[in-house]
């Protein structure tokens, strides 16, 4: 009687477990959770598209058993520009037992027109030197059209004055049929951007202007112009190739600022006057790069001259002239002659004489230096590299967007 009863229990379960394997279920608790993470695991896999694992199982739908559908949508990325769409309709049938359902989705097409990319901010740092109160300006204007003149131009965002100009374009600027009279309280900067500008920017009777991060070549006559005007800071330009100076400052100008700038290709590099009976111009000169320019690193008369840490690197007919009472202080640069043995003239021609001071600076090559008076004060803060390290601090940073 136990046997019997034992094999009809036993066919008992064995029946029960073939209808629950015919109707799609299994008995096993276990088995269905792993072949729930194994599904889950295809469906998130990369490499296998979602779409395709849902119509592989809807090939095969079982009578007795929901069916769910994932949707999976694809993700656009919007940006703030002109969009054109397009859409079509695609359609799609589920059965359940007796009730079908359909569903039908539009699939959107998106056509994206760039907009110029936005300016970067204004660089930061703050000059040193005579003109450490140049701030520029502080009104956005940004330049997006490489013309001459007309709306989005430089001349719009410089003429007025008072702005902080940036770049959302790259190329090059031709001035050379008008000049830009820059305003006073501007920042004019390329930072982030290759900006060329062919011509003159003038900087007459203003105040507070900054300069950085162009490239200056092929005017008729100065790159910069610097006449009657305060407060200037000239910072990590690239200037070669034009007819007259590249940055020339006369005429009562004073307390301004020359850093980290690369001349190059170029003659007659800076001149800076001062008033007879007036205004001496004072300038500081630091971590310049004077690469095989001619002359005028600069030439002054009637003016107070702070150069440090500058490469003065071969020079055709001299490196810096010091007269008519001018007062020219090197410090820590690199004076590397190519020929020619002027690297320091306080006596020049028919001109009355300056006077020069040198404190640990570098001559390589031949080098005549007149130095005489001083010693001088500097009426500000500064900090001095080391003269060994000079040449590889410029080479690596002067000029711009460096």
């Amino acid at each position: 009687m136990f046997f019997r009863r034992t094999a009809a229990l036993l066919t008992i379960g064995l029946l029960t477990q073939g209808l629950a394997l015919a109707n799609g279920f299994d008995a096993n608790p276990r088995l269905q959770s792993v072949e729930a993470q194994v599904l889950g695991a295809r469906v998130s896999s990369p490499d296998r598209p979602a779409q395709a694992l849902r119509v592989r199982k809807e090939k095969k739908p079982h009578p007795n058993k929901p069916s769910s559908t994932t949707t999976t949508q694809p993700t656009t990325s919007t940006q703030p520009t002109t969009t054109t769409s397009s859409s079509s309709t695609s359609t799609t049938s589920t059965t359940t037992g007796s009730t079908t359902t359909t569903t039908t989705q539009a699939a959107q097409t998106t056509t994206t027109t760039q907009a110029p990319s936005p300016a970067p901010a204004p660089s930061a740092g703050r000059p040193i030197g005579y003109g450490a109160k140049a701030t520029g300006g502080s009104e956005p204007c940004l330049v997006t059209s490489l013309g001459a003149s007309g709306a989005g131009t430089l001349r719009s965002c410089a003429e007025s004055g008072g702005k902080a100009i940036t770049f959302a374009v790259d190329g090059t600027i031709d001035l050379s049929a008008e000049d830009i009279d820059v305003g006073s309280n501007t920042t004019i900067d390329g930072v982030g951007r290759s900006v060329t500008i062919v011509g003159r920017l003038d900087i007459k009777r203003v105040t507070n202007v900054i300069i950085r991060n162009l490239t200056f070549t092929g005017s008729s006559e100065d790159s910069i112009r610097v006449l009657g005007s305060q407060h200037l800071w000239f910072d990590h330009l690239d200037m070669y190739a034009s007819a007259d100076g590249l940055i020339d400052i006369s005429d009562g100008s004073t307390d301004i600022t020359v850093s980290w700038n690369h001349f190059r290709k170029h003659d007659k590099v800076s001149l800076v006057n001062g008033v007879v009976g007036g205004t001496r111009a004072r300038v500081t000169y630091h971590h310049n790069w004077f690469d095989h320019t001619g002359r005028r690193y600069p030439s002054a008369e009637r003016a107070d001259i702070h150069g440090f840490n500058n490469f003065m690197d071969g020079w055709v007919n001299y490196a810096v002239i010091a007269s008519e009472g001018t007062i020219y202080i090197s410090e820590n640069n690199v004076y590397k002659s190519s020929g020619n043995d002027n690297a320091i003239l306080t006596i020049w021609q028919d001109e009355a004489p300056g006077f020069a001071t040198s404190t640990g600076d570098q001559f390589i090559g031949e080098a005549k230096v007149q130095v005489s008076g001083g010693p001088f004060s500097v009426p500000y803060g500064y900090s001095l590299d080391p003269t060994s390290q000079v040449v590889a601090i410029v080479t690596a940073g002067a000029g711009a967007n460096r």
